[in-house]
């Protein structure tokens, strides 16, 4: 199970790739793996299974109320780099201008998860 560390320093490399657009092809898959990793640990952290895919995080509900956030971003930021980690728009200001919003959102993700060590476990539902 990954610890809060990992998914720190998972975001925080995904974070600097995506500053080069160089770096585009691998993008998708870096965010995959930081956000896999932080939906087990929030789910964890709400005492329920975390998925196995990247694509299972929809699939998982919590009431914990900042597992259920952190949950939410992750969602999130996987529908907005579906399209934006396309090959072909990676030099494009579409590109930056979308992954200026995706590193937006690592921000207050890494905040989210920071929360995990002082929130204690609460009713949880998992769907």
């Amino acid at each position: 199970m990954p610890t809060l560390h990992d998914c720190l320093g998972l975001i925080a490399s995904t974070k600097v790739a995506a500053r080069d657009t160089e770096s585009a092809y691998v993008l998708r898959s870096r965010l995959k793996r930081s956000l896999l990793a932080v939906s087990q640990l929030a789910a964890e952290h709400a005492g329920i299974s975390g998925p196995l895919m990247p694509e299972d995080i929809e699939k998982i509900r919590s009431t914990e109320p900042t597992s259920a956030k952190i949950l939410e971003i992750c969602l999130s930021l996987l529908g907005k780099t579906r399209s934006l980690c396309q090959p072909s728009e990676a030099l494009d200001a579409r590109w930056q201008s979308g992954w200026e919003t995706v590193r937006s959102d690592l921000t207050v993700l890494e905040h989210e998860l920071r929360l995990i060590v002082t929130t204690p476990h609460e009713d949880v539902v998992q769907v």
